[in-house]
C-alpha cells in the first residue's frame, strides 16, 4: 500500500492551530508519525464515525502480529455519508501514543485510536483479525469490541468452516465481482 506521507508540523513550521484549520488534509490519506498530526487525523476519524449512522471503523495492522511481536503501522478508515472517506495510517514505530492513549481521552474531547477500538458502539471491520487482536491485547492491553471479521463472515456464508479463511482479494472478488481491482503500488 502506498500512502502519501503527511509532512510533520515541525518540517512545515506550522502551529497545531494551523494544522486543524486545513494546512494538512484531515481526511488524508496520510501517514502520521507524530502526536500532532495523529491528533488531527483521529479527530477527523471520530467525527466521521459519529456522522455515520452505522458507526463503522475499518482497520488493518501491519507488523509481527503475534505474541511477542510488534505493531508497526495501523491503517484506519471511516466513511462520512456526505463526504469522501477519511483514510489514515499511523506509524506506531515512531509514535505509539494513539494506542497507549497517552495525551488523549483526558478531557473527553479527543479520542485515541485505543478508545475507538475499545468502544462497543463502533463496529470495527477487519479481515483475519486474530493476529491483529492478539497483538493489540498482548502489547497494549487493548480489547477490540464489536468486531466484524470479513474472513469469518465469508467462511460462514460459504459454509467452508472457520479454519479455511481466504485472502481479502478473493473475498472481495467473490462478493463484489471479478472485475474488482485492488491497487498495490
Amino acid at each position: 500500500h502506498r500512502v502519501a506521507r503527511q509532512p510533520s508540523l515541525a518540517s512545515l513550521d506550522l502551529s497545531a492551530k494551523e494544522a486543524t484549520t486545513g494546512a494538512l488534509d484531515p481526511r488524508g490519506p496520510g501517514l502520521h508519525d507524530s502526536p500532532i498530526t495523529a491528533r488531527v487525523a483521529l479527530k477527523q476519524l471520530a467525527a466521521d464515525i459519529g456522522a455515520d449512522p452505522m458507526r463503522v471503523l475499518t482497520v488493518d495492522l501491519e507488523g509481527q502480529l503475534r505474541l511477542g511481536g510488534n505493531v508497526e503501522f495501523i491503517q484506519a478508515a471511516a466513511f462520512h455519508p456526505e463526504s469522501k472517506a477519511c483514510v489514515q495510517v499511523f506509524d506506531i514505530r515512531q509514535d505509539d501514543s494513539p494506542l497507549t492513549g497517552h495525551g488523549y481521552d483526558e478531557d473527553g474531547q479527543e479520542r485515541s485510536l485505543r478508545s475507538l477500538l475499545e468502544d462497543g458502539s463502533i463496529v470495527k471491520v477487519l479481515h483475519c483479525c486474530g493476529g491483529d487482536s492478539s497483538a493489540l491485547f498482548h502489547i497494549y492491553g487493548i480489547t477490540l469490541r464489536n468486531v466484524y471479521d470479513t474472513s469469518v463472515g465469508d467462511c460462514l456464508c460459504l459454509g467452508s468452516g472457520l479454519g479455511k479463511p481466504r485472502s481479502l482479494l478473493k473475498v472481495i472478488r467473490q462478493w463484489c465481482g471479478e472485475e474488482t481491482e485492488m491497487r498495490h503500488k
